[in-house]
């Protein structure tokens, strides 16, 4: 799953962001150029490399980071976001591409669609001697089916004994409703879920969201893996 994470950089996301480095060249704008180059190199070596299925925290917010970065130079002012971590926090281990993909889940269906932009906030809490993570928008929100439907799936995940063994697509079916699977639920979502449950045991993921008010997804975890 982590390397079908890895291999999911979407290439319109590249393609975008070069042609935002090509834009800012031709208006002569070299130090953004230059800062670009450098978070696009940070992004896409940390995405490609193998190895550990951990990072620590502090690695996976950098990352995420990076991404907001480049993001927030494609949309300007219609993107702003906000990260607070208890440094605690920071050198304790996570599944690696834990935060990215939800924020990005959160720019394309939350906030892209809106002429006004909105916020992305990142928090790491710990709580109940838990570690909490939480990703929060103020985009467009979730239909309420479509939100229950995503629920209904997470439950499914975090009821299942063990998903080491049953951590592929193919086996949604057998712990949902056949019209509820990783591609109608969110891949990212689903990577995410049976990743968190396969590592971690007291785990958990929740999403909240209100029509044209936003999204929260938090994901929780004790400090021992399996």
């Amino acid at each position: 799953n982590l390397l079908a994470m890895q291999a999911q950089m979407n290439p319109h996301f590249i393609y975008n962001m070069l042609s935002v480095i090509s834009a800012a060249s031709i208006e002569g704008e070299n130090e953004k150029v230059t800062e670009l180059c450098c978070q696009l190199s940070r992004l896409l070596r940390y995405a490609a490399s193998k190895g550990n299925q951990f990072a620590t925290l502090q690695g996976e917010v950098d990352y995420a980071l990076c991404y907001c970065k480049l993001m927030q130079a494609r949309y300007e002012d219609k993107l702003k976001y906000d990260f607070s971590v208890e440094g605690e926090l920071n050198k304790i281990q996570v599944p690696k591409l834990i935060i990215q993909p939800l924020i990005e889940n959160a720019i394309i269906h939350g906030l892209s669609s809106l002429s006004e932009g909105g916020l992305i906030y990142v928090r790491g809490f710990k709580k109940d001697d838990k570690m909490w993570l939480s990703i929060a928008d103020t985009g467009v929100g979730i239909e309420k089916d479509k939100l229950d439907s995503i629920r209904k799936y997470l439950d499914n995940i975090f009821a299942l004994p063990d998903t080491e063994t049953a951590a592929s697509s193919k086996n949604d079916s057998n712990y949902a409703d056949s019209e509820i699977n990783r591609k109608t639920v969110g891949v990212g979502i689903g990577n995410i879920a049976y990743r968190v449950k396969g590592m971690y045991n007291n785990s958990g993921m929740k999403i909240y969201s209100r029509k044209n008010h936003g999204t929260v997804i938090q994901i929780y975890f004790g400090n021992n893996s399996k």
